[in-house]
């Protein structure tokens, strides 16, 4: 999120939108790390029986709330993006 928050940011400055600083409207205050920690045990189940389809469906719930996932080797990144509804996740949590 913090990549397309960045330049969003710099274009509203440069149009005379906002002053310095990320607006609270862009910051989300949303709590990932149960979510997280969720998608790194299914996926190590996944790794372990090759059967991706439970990993697919979580990832396909966060990507429709609006949820960046970005897989890491260690483990996984969750963030609010564009269009995000913590509304959507009440099944997950």
């Amino acid at each position: 999120a913090e990549g397309e928050i960045g330049p969003l940011a710099a274009s509203m400055r440069f149009l005379g939108l906002m002053g310095e600083g990320t607006p609270d409207w862009a910051v989300s205050s949303f709590d990932f790390s149960a979510l997280e920690a969720r998608f790194v045990e299914v996926r190590a189940a996944a790794m372990e029986s090759k059967d991706f389809s439970a990993l697919d469906a979580l990832k396909a719930v966060l990507v429709d709330a609006g949820v960046e996932v970005k897989m890491r080797k260690d483990g996984v990144d969750l963030a609010a993006g564009p269009g995000f509804n913590a509304a959507k996740l009440e099944t997950l949590v």
